[in-house]
């Protein structure tokens, strides 16, 4: 059972294997948090704007530079959170996240 004060989050790979994994100590004045890979070698660190950042910005910042990657911008509401990926120096947007096993209505 997950810690009500911990998130753990984990990315497999086509071939089932765990290629990615981090955990967020929530509650924090400032959050920030490693991901690691399938060797536990560093690849990136979520760094968020404060605590409970539930409606915010969190940059994803390169391991080895520290320079920021990528932008997520979080669409939180009370029946989603869909995530914008944004490049990190032209802020346009690149993706968009949405979480598992949430309801999905039309093309939202």
């Amino acid at each position: 059972m997950q810690s009500p004060t911990k998130e753990t989050y984990h990315a497999e790979g086509s071939d089932g294997d765990v290629v990615l994994r981090g955990r967020q100590t929530l509650f924090e004045q400032r959050e920030e948090f490693p991901f690691v890979n399938g060797d536990g070698n560093e690849v990136f660190t979520v760094e968020t704007d404060g605590m409970g950042d539930v409606a915010g910005d969190c940059t994803l910042k390169d391991a080895r530079t520290g320079e920021g990657v990528v932008l997520f911008d979080d669409g939180f509401s009370t029946f989603r959170n869909n995530w914008k990926v944004r490049d990190a120096e032209a802020e346009a947007t690149i993706a968009e996240l949405k979480r598992l096993g949430q309801p999905q209505r039309g093309n939202e």
